[in-house]
Parts: structure tokens; C-alpha cells; sequence
């Protein structure tokens, strides 16, 4: 999903993960909720063996698009929302 995309409309949706917490997604229809860019792994050095990630970087994770770039951008378009409101 680009940011240009982002439904400032859809609600967003927490739930809770037994081992790596709260993540927060986004409501599609009545009976789907989507969840993106959630790190699984990561990768010390250039060829090395990569890492199962066991927590995630902040909690609530906001999972609504692949990439951290995008998420900071959607963060910034619901705060400029919610002032104006």
C-alpha cells in the first residue's frame, strides 16, 4: 500500500499477540483486518545469518503499511487530522 493510498476513514483495530504483543491494524470490511510490515527477522551484518526478531520495536506496533518510511508518513497525516478536529 503507497501512503497516497491510506483511507484516513478506516478504523483501526488492536490486538493483542501472546509473544510479541500489541499490534495495531487496519479494519477492510466487516470481516478483515489487515496487518502490515511486521518484522520477522533481521540481519546483523552483510552476509550473515539472519535473526528471528522475538519482540517488536515499539508496542503498540502500528502494522498499517509495509515500511517504517510509510508508517511515520500515515502517523503525521492522523495527527494533522485530529488538530483540525
Amino acid at each position: 500500500m503507497h501512503p497516497d493510498d491510506f483511507d484516513a476513514g478506516s478504523e483501526a483495530y488492536d490486538y493483542r499477540h501472546d509473544k510479541l504483543g500489541a499490534l495495531t491494524g487496519l479494519c477492510r470490511g466487516n470481516d478483515v483486518v489487515q496487518f502490515c510490515g511486521i518484522p520477522y527477522a533481521s540481519i546483523p551484518a552483510r552476509f550473515r545469518q539472519s535473526k528471528f526478531v522475538t519482540k517488536l520495536p515499539q508496542e503498540p506496533f502500528t502494522a498499517w503499511c509495509p515500511g517504517y518510511v510509510h508508517r511515520a508518513i500515515i502517523y503525521e497525516v492522523l495527527v494533522a487530522e485530529s488538530e483540525e478536529n
